[in-house]
């Protein structure tokens, strides 16, 4: 069974996400289907199960389930497209305190230099929740 660990983009006018997935030795595309909506920026799962993603059109944070499905956790702030600031971490307005958004590159090796080469628009980032 594959392990769904890390990172995440989506192509430039595509609905939906394509996350990062890990097996020993290699890096794999996988996809998860977002609800109909442009979703620009991914973010890494929390033990494969739980996902976060930002919606840029409308500005709202969501959670993936696996058990639950779709969710509206909280609105991103107004005019906010793009909510990572810094290139290493940053506080996204309107959103829990418990919950941080880091941008930084993929730890085996997928920057997000090479993702943007890729698909112009990603942004990869990680939501921690303690």
């Amino acid at each position: 069974m594959r392990r769904v660990i890390a990172g995440g983009y989506a192509a430039q006018g595509a609905q939906g996400l394509y996350l990062l997935e890990h097996e020993p030795g290699r890096l794999m595309d996988a996809g998860i289907v977002a609800p109909a909506c442009n979703v620009s920026a991914g973010v890494a799962g929390i033990d494969g199960e739980r996902w976060f993603f930002v919606d840029e059109m409308t500005g709202t944070l969501l959670l993936y389930d696996s058990a639950q499905g779709w969710r509206e956790i909280a609105r991103v702030a107004s005019g906010a497209a793009n909510p990572v600031t810094s290139p290493w971490t940053t506080r996204v307005a309107g959103l829990p305190s418990r919950i941080t958004a880091v941008a930084r590159p993929h730890r085996f090796g997928w920057t997000q230099t090479a993702c943007r080469a890729r698909h112009p628009r990603c942004t990869s980032i990680t939501a921690m929740v303690p």
